[in-house]
């Protein structure tokens, strides 16, 4: 009987761990639209469609962050998908974090093209699409290292 209960305890436990992992996903959706979308000014989207691909210098010999940042901007999201869906991540995690990951880009730079605010990369989808990967690995590591202590503390 005590196994049981022990058993709806970490099922609680799971479950409101999802719904904590689920909120901040949220808080960090907005964010990400903010950052992306709606913080932004209107300028001509095609000035520099392929543009962005030196990470750390720019013409002016000024260090370029926007590569580095597109590099790590999506990582947070593919982490708190991973952490509040474990069920969905489970198989084919790689492909699917990068199919996540390239959508979420395009869908911003798409927007930012048609309402002229920011400006469309092609880099951007390439270094947002390593983020999202990058989010994906960090994920499935935290996942074993919990998974390991969880099965070395046995029953």
């Amino acid at each position: 009987m005590y196994k049981s209960l022990g058993g709806l305890k970490e099922k609680y436990q799971n479950h409101m761990l999802e719904i904590v992992w689920k909120i901040m996903l949220g808080i960090y959706i907005m964010i990400l639209f903010y950052l992306t979308l709606a913080g932004r000014k209107q300028v001509d989207p095609l000035i520099n469609v392929f543009g962005g691909w030196l990470p750390f210098k720019r013409s002016n010999q000024t260090w370029n962050i926007d590569a580095l940042y597109n590099i790590f901007l999506l990582t947070p999201l593919t982490f708190f998908l991973g952490k509040s869906f474990p069920h969905i991540t489970k198989k084919n995690l790689f492909k699917k974090m990068i199919l996540i990951s390239f959508g979420i880009s395009f869908f911003i730079e798409i927007n930012q093209l048609i309402f002229a605010i920011g400006t469309f990369q092609v880099s951007d989808l390439v270094y947002n699409t390593i983020s999202g990967v990058i989010g994906g690995v960090i994920y499935k590591m935290s996942y074993k290292i919990t998974s390991e202590n969880l099965s070395s503390q046995g029953p």
